[in-house]
């Protein structure tokens, strides 16, 4: 079975994972669930909900990413058992604060009470980031690196295979089979 995840993640990207995976119980015994991602990124508690749709199904997911594997699409990318990636597709991470700061500037109107629980959320969305990244083989000097700054963080394919994030690269012509 295949799934595609491309563009922007939102609720919108949830629904259709829950339709597949509504097929999934209803055809049963699948042996394979195959994961394409394209997408800079989105909501990451969109993300999270895919994720929790998907992790009981961890053991027989590969993903392969395909142009861009950003932001939270890389939570959802690294519910793979098997990783792959195309030779030249852009991994970029930053930690969650970085999409937020913003937020205050453009919003005036915004009280105390709203910043605190903001706050914590933001907080609770980078542990839970880090601690995803920790289970799948980032290494230490990465992380202190990715959480301790405000900036985007473009990774290589080929650090991220070393780190065995990743299991390897695809053919270039999977990308054309994908997009039929």
């Amino acid at each position: 079975m295949n799934l595609k995840i491309f563009g922007k993640i939102d609720d919108s990207t949830t629904e259709l994972v829950l339709d597949k995976v509504e097929k999934i119980k209803k055809k049963g015994n699948v042996k394979k669930i195959d994961i394409y991602i394209d997408s800079d990124g989105g909501n990451l508690n969109s993300a999270y909900k895919i994720r929790e749709l998907l992790l009981p199904y961890k053991d027989i997911i590969t993903t392969i990413a395909i142009n861009s594997c950003s932001s939270c699409a890389i939570s959802i990318f690294l519910l793979g058992s098997k990783r792959y990636s195309l030779p030249n597709c852009k991994f970029l991470f930053h930690r969650p604060f970085y999409m937020q700061e913003s937020f205050a500037e453009e919003n005036e109107n915004i009280t105390v009470p709203f910043l605190t629980a903001r706050l914590k959320t933001l907080k609770e969305d980078e542990e839970k980031l880090r601690a995803i990244y920790k289970e799948n083989n980032f290494p230490n000097h990465f992380l202190k690196y990715l959480f301790s700054n405000d900036k985007d963080t473009c990774v290589k394919v080929d650090d991220l295979i070393d780190w065995k994030v990743i299991d390897g690269v695809c053919d270039i012509e999977l990308k054309y089979k994908i997009s039929v």
